[in-house]
């Protein structure tokens, strides 16, 4: 459960070690919602620190955000670089899917900031980073060899999700999500449209929102 999500490990356990399903490539379609988030300004810290020191403060980061998303039934899927990807809805949980993901991404936010008071303290500069959400359907199941394998989700879902954490760049807000999670949302706070977007790879572009007030929007380094 270290190496890879709890969920995930019990799932392998209970289906293909105490169960009876037998071990294949490929997976199964899941309605969800797809965290993606991303380190702002993460090439120029690498540059000036050892990487010891980048990996202590990239551990110090993480440690944040998991305990956020793990507190809000997301599963965290993998970890690219500094960035996280999380996925909400593919266990049974309370609240639905999307509400998770949005409660998870505020508390991400809302921890940066106790994080960053502690940088502060220590002489080092504030961190800051993305978050975009996107709801839909995945496949979801076990991807790669026989002799390498990595559960995940893939499909159009997560790249659009990844399109959104792009997005999420000053003068746009930190947190975006996309009309398929403001429609998914049953107890939301009140949102507002920033307007259609052009998203990279996204023929269209697209309307996104983001929480009217709070905590998620008021953390760019100024």
């Amino acid at each position: 459960g270290r190496f890879v999500s709890p969920q995930v490990a019990e799932r392998f356990i209970r289906d293909h070690v105490s169960g009876d399903k037998a071990l294949r490539l490929g997976g199964e379609r899941h309605q969800v919602t797809v965290l993606m988030c991303d380190l702002r300004d993460f090439t120029p810290l690498a540059e000036r620190l050892e990487p010891e020191q980048l990996t202590a403060q990239l551990n110090a980061y993480f440690a944040q955000m998991v305990a956020a998303i793990a507190a809000h039934g997301g599963m965290v899927d993998k970890f690219i670089g500094d960035a996280v990807m999380a996925v909400f809805g593919l266990d049974d949980a309370e609240g639905p899917a999307a509400d998770q993901a949005l409660a998870a991404a505020l508390a991400m936010r809302a921890r940066l900031a106790t994080l960053n008071a502690e940088r502060a303290a220590q002489g080092e500069p504030p961190l800051d980073n993305g978050i975009g959400l996107h709801s839909g359907e995945v496949v979801a199941g076990y991807m790669g060899s026989p002799e390498r394998l990595e559960f995940t989700v893939i499909g159009h879902t997560v790249n659009l999700a990844a399109r959104i954490e792009a997005a999420c760049k000053a003068p746009n807000p930190p947190l975006l999500l996309s009309p398929a999670t403001r429609a998914a949302l049953q107890g939301a706070p009140e949102l507002q449209s920033i307007g259609a977007v052009a998203l990279k790879g996204v023929a269209q572009p697209l309307e996104l929102f983001t929480p009217r007030a709070g905590v998620a929007l008021a953390l760019h380094p100024g």
